[in-house]
């Protein structure tokens, strides 16, 4: 693991995934999320100029959130279904799963705050 150093994940997040839980549809239970793992990340988001940008991109929308990269040691058992909550409570939907095949070294969540059930 040569040029990578454990020191930047100083955030522990929780990964959570939907629920077993089915209403008389079959459909998953809205809220029925249950803690995947515990990890230790490096979270960062974008610039202040990289923000303004983002929202002007999608200015048509009513609410602006705001992207995040989340970067965990390397999962592969991960994927865009899931939530990470941070320390403070805070909840974050997963967009994208990014992972370093060639090294194997990390993966990189791609998350906007906020919730959507």
């Amino acid at each position: 693991m040569t040029g990578f150093t454990a020191g930047k994940f100083t955030r522990q997040i929780t990964l959570l995934k939907q629920g077993s839980q089915v209403d008389a549809y079959g459909q998953p239970m809205p809220g029925d999320w249950v803690e995947h793992a515990k990890v230790w990340a490096d979270i960062r988001q974008p610039t202040g100029l990289g923000t303004i940008s983002m929202e002007s991109q999608t200015a048509d929308q009513q609410v602006s959130r705001t992207q995040y990269s989340m970067r965990i040691h390397f999962r592969t058992d991960i994927d865009a279904e899931m939530r990470v909550v941070d320390e403070w409570g805070t909840a974050y939907d997963i967009r994208q799963v990014l992972h370093d095949l060639a090294g194997q070294r990390y993966t990189d969540l791609v998350c906007v705050a906020g919730q959507e059930d």
